[in-house]
């Protein structure tokens, strides 16, 4: 076994300082014994012999004891020195521990371990056992105490423990007073007049208690310092200067000054102040952490810390269980109120709060500054976030920060910007305004919007501004996407940007563009300039063009002159480069490529070419043309849908009646007969009009045909083709 032992600590066992007692002198001691290869001794039971030396090496043995059934754990061991030989040294120097194992697991003969080890500091209180100035009671004392030097100890009391304690009202250093019973003072010039209270030392500190309660306990404590006072019942002051523990159960810490105006107060019930100077603690359970010239008055009420060199500094928490956690010139005097810090801030309400900045304010119940400067919040439960001179006026309204913004309607919301206002109850304004209060962005309507821009006005009840500048939506449900000067004044109307455009009918819309119109009841301009449609359901687009009866639809090219309708439910188109349907390179006013159909009127004022681009007539066809055959079998009128009839009378004679009404000059139709019966088809005039002359124009052979066409005159059909 290698000859080596490690110290892991060495303790004093608790010995009475009285030199009557007969308490045992022991020490504590812990050690590791190893093997060769440095690992732990085997578990066991060893006899071991411990010495004390008064050097490290060499010398004669002041001590020795032998302990046997030493336990030894995987190498450690603990043993209490002192059982077997009592320890008897005066621990005047330095003593060394030597330490030999006799016998034990793989022990053959004594094995010396090294190097000795050298006693800690804690073996050395023993000495007090031995001082010079320990000394039995004089005869007639009231029983075992210890007079030290330039103080008293009378009448003693002996506790029954073991070992028994003595002890008594104590009086030690200069010029002290102790009047209280089983009181204690030490130090110089200090006074205590109250039962069971304590001052440590210090210099004219002074426990003077006039109401110690039901109990009579009293029980002040000044722990040190000067001219500290302890007048509550129980009350603690730990330190310091000029100090003041007032209040039952109150406690100073520590701080103050060698002037008054520096003191120190804890006035209030179970009041405490950690240190600082100036501050005063002044109700119930109120704290002050510390700094100076604080106040905490309200009942439960915190400040931790902060204020500044002058009165005007103070943080002063009024109200119960109010909190101020630093800064200076903070106050709050609103019940369950906080400010966390900063300066010259107001918490005012019930459970208002400012978190910190400069010179914010939080009026209302549960209204809320998180920090800024010059920032309000003065509706309850209303919120502003920080930024400069915000103020949330509303009811549960919230300004995220900025500058100059104003939330006032019940919960309306600033998100930030400059100069913006936020009016009507749950209005929103994202942000954007400007550098003057003409720039600024106004949500007045309830349920409003804008989104940001510039001097944009949201003003009825749930209108909208996306943006842009100079904007007005006025109309109920009204939006206005973004651009310049733009007025959505009806309800429901939109305009989706451009310039100085209007939409003043209702549910109108403006896509865009410059200075364009919307007048008509569900009226639109896509876009375009100087656009009007103030028709019901029209629309404008392009230039100038307008859209002035119901239901018209005026597309115009970009020619300066205007382009109006003329009548309800036109659709009028100008274009000076042509119209192309199927083309995008027209030729002509009106092109098509590929087949058209007309089921209605059309009236062209030009020559209309079919399949040519040169027409020179009013029509022009390049190619075939085709007609409407329409196969007859029964008498029946002619209208404008026919054209050429083919008459099969082998059932029975029949009647074609040409049309008077409505006047229809240069219509032509072609009338043959297809079947070889005797059977006659007989061609009327309805009674009024004459062909040719007559009334009637009569088929009787096969094949035959007449090809009329109206007169220009009323009344009349002229025959322009038969066999």
């Amino acid at each position: 076994m290698r000859s080596h032992i490690s110290i892991l600590a060495a303790f004093l066992a608790v010995v009475s300082i009285p030199a009557y007692t007969q308490v045992p002198k022991r020490i504590s001691y812990q050690g590791l014994l190893t093997t060769s290869m440095g690992t732990p001794a085997a578990t066991g039971s060893y006899t071991l012999q411990f010495e004390l030396y008064d050097s490290s090496s060499g010398g004669s043995s002041l001590w020795t004891e032998t302990d046997t059934g030493v336990s030894v754990q995987q190498g450690t061991l603990a043993v209490i020195l002192g059982k077997v030989t009592t320890l008897d040294l005066g621990f005047n120097k330095t003593y060394y521990l030597q330490v030999t194992a006799t016998a034990g697991p793989g022990i053959s003969s004594p094995v010396t371990f090294s190097p000795r080890s050298e006693l800690t500091s804690a073996p050395y209180a023993l000495r007090a056992d031995t001082a010079e100035y320990a000394k039995a009671s004089p005869a007639g004392g009231g029983g075992p105490y210890l007079p030290l030097a330039g103080g008293t100890m009378t009448g003693a009391v002996t506790s029954t423990g073991d070992p028994p304690i003595t002890m008594g009202k104590g009086n030690f250093g200069s010029g002290n007073t102790n009047t209280g019973t089983n009181s204690f003072v030490a130090g110089q010039g200090n006074t205590v007049s109250s039962h069971r209270s304590v001052i440590s030392g210090g210099l004219y500190n002074l426990i003077a208690i006039p109401d110690c309660g039901s109990a009579g306990i009293c029980a002040g404590t000044i722990s040190g310092g000067a001219y500290n006072l302890a007048s509550g019942n129980s009350s603690t002051v730990g330190g310091g200067h000029r100090n003041r523990a007032r209040g039952a159960f109150s406690v100073v810490s520590g701080g103050g000054s060698e002037f008054v105006a520096d003191s120190n107060a804890a006035k209030g019930n179970w009041s405490s102040i950690g240190g600082g100077k100036a501050n005063l603690a002044s109700n119930t359970a109120s704290r002050i952490g510390g700094g100076s010239y604080n106040r905490a008055s309200g009942a439960y009420s915190t400040v931790a810390g902060g204020g500044g060199a002058t009165v005007t500094d103070s943080n002063s928490a009024l109200g119960e269980a109010s909190t101020i956690g630093g800064g200076r010139s903070n106050l709050v005097n609103g019940s369950f109120s906080t400010i966390s810090g900063g300066s010259s801030n107001s918490a005012s309400f019930s459970g208002s709060t400012v978190g910190g900045g400069l010179g914010n304010t939080a009026n209302s119940g549960q209204a809320t500054v998180s920090g800024g400067f010059g920032n309000t919040a003065s509706g309850a439960n209303a919120t502003v976030g920080g930024g400069r001179v915000n103020t949330g006026d509303g009811y549960e309204a919230t300004v995220g920060g900025g500058h100059f913004n104003f939330a006032s309607g019940s919960h309306a919301t600033v998100g930030g910007g400059e100069y913006n206002r936020a009016r009507g109850a749950y209005s929103s304004v994202s942000g954007g305004g400007g550098a003057t209060a003409a720039d600024s962005n106004s949500a007045t309507g309830d349920y409003s919007t804008v989104g940001g821009g510039h001097s944009n006005k949201a003003s009825a009840t749930s209108a909208s501004v996306g943006g842009g500048y100079g904007n007005t939506s006025s109309g109920f449900g009204s939006t206005i996407g973004g651009g310049q000067s733009n007025t959505a004044s009806a309800d429901r109307t939109t305009i989706a940007g451009g310039i100085v455009n209007s939409a003043s009918g209702f549910a109108s819309v403006v896509g865009g563009g410059l200075a364009d119109t919307a007048g008509g009841s569900y009226s639109a301009v896509p876009g375009g300039g100087f656009n009007a449609a103030t028709g019901n359901y029209s629309l404008a687009a392009g230039y100038s063009a307008k859209a002035r009866h119901l239901g018209s639809f005026v597309w115009a090219d970009s020619g300066t002159a205007g382009f109006s309708s003329t009548a309800a439910n036109q659709f009028l188109i100008r274009a000076s480069g042509g119209v192309g349907i199927g083309t995008s390179s027209p030729t002509a006013a009106l092109e098509v490529a590929g087949n058209a159909k007309i089921t209605g009127n059309a009236k062209i004022t030009g020559n209309l070419g079919v399949g040519t681009i040169s027409p020179t007539s009013r029509l022009s066809v390049d190619g075939s043309t085709a007609t409407t055959v329409t196969m007859l079998t029964v008498s029946d009128t002619l209208n404008e849908t026919h054209s050429v009839v083919a008459c099969n009378a082998i059932s029975g004679s029949m009647t074609v009646t040409l049309p008077s009404f409505p006047f229809c000059p240069g219509r032509r139709y072609i009338i043959k007969k297809t079947d070889p019966s005797p059977n006659t088809i007989t061609v009327d005039g309805d009674g009024t009009q004459l062909i040719d002359g007559a009334l009637t124009y009569v088929l009787s052979t096969v094949y035959q045909y007449v090809e009329v066409v109206a007169s220009p005159s009323v009344g009349k059909w002229l025959i322009i083709g038969n066999n």
